[in-house]
């Protein structure tokens, strides 16, 4: 059974994560905002971003960060954001390197936050500091789409452009797995129980799961044009 909750008209919700108390939060990507809000639908709190750069932030990406806090990445201002859920404060962090388009935030298992630069074809890593550092992905013109921790706390990413999926290492080591898919389309991916690794692609229209032991399985959509855009467990 699917239960619908309209948002504010404008608000654009995108990113969407549960803190460590079990809260829900959404970020707002079109009207600049993070907002907590509850299992009945109704928003209980919004946070305005400040606007420490000129123009919209467009806060796309959301992850909870190992300190607690909310972070975001603000797609249209090239910055990346934190949020403190108890006090509300918030802080915005311009990217050094643009363009970027900063789009999928994910917690890595040292501490620091990473994410992926759509137009910047970067993963970048941020601490809790602020301090932001962007690696240069091997093949050009990527786009990376979604980035996440794996076994072994590993980061993770996923190539629309590249037909690639990675990984990258603290010092900014690049390993690339070319998907072999003609017109390939990377969209996202994620590891199952087992170990195996799910991709899903935009084109064709096709989910794959890669073993341990790098045997791959293709899987057929039964649907045409489909889009994918998010796999997780």
């Amino acid at each position: 059974e699917v239960t619908t909750f309209a948002m504010p008209d404008g608000s654009g919700p995108h990113g969407l994560a549960f803190d460590d108390s079990g809260r829900m939060w959404v970020s707002l990507e079109f009207s600049d905002e993070i907002a907590h809000i509850g299992f009945d639908g109704r928003i209980l709190a919004r946070y305005p971003i400040p606007q420490v750069v000129a123009g919209p932030q467009g806060p796309h990406g959301l992850a909870v960060g190992p300190d607690g806090a909310l972070w975001w990445t603000g797609k249209t201002g090239n910055t990346i954001g934190r949020l403190n859920p108890t006090s509300g404060l918030m802080d915005v962090f311009p990217l050094k390197k643009t363009p970027a388009k900063p789009i999928y935030i994910t917690a890595g298992s040292d501490g620091n936050m990473w994410f992926t630069e759509l137009e910047g074809s970067r993963i970048g890593r941020i601490t809790a500091k602020g301090e932001i550092t962007s690696f240069d992905i091997p093949t050009p013109d990527a786009r990376p789409i979604v980035v996440f921790t794996g076994p072994e706390g590993k980061i993770w990413f996923t190539e629309e452009r590249g037909n690639a999926y990675g990984t990258i290492s603290s010092d900014g080591t690049f390993v690339e797995y070319p998907t072999g898919v003609d017109g390939g389309k990377l969209a996202g991916a994620a590891f199952d129980g087992a170990g195996n690794l799910w991709l899903q692609f935009n084109s064709p229209d096709i989910i794959q799961r890669v073993a341990p032991d790098q045997t791959v399985t293709t899987f057929k959509l039964t649907s045409s044009g489909a889009v994918q855009h998010r796999i997780t467990l």
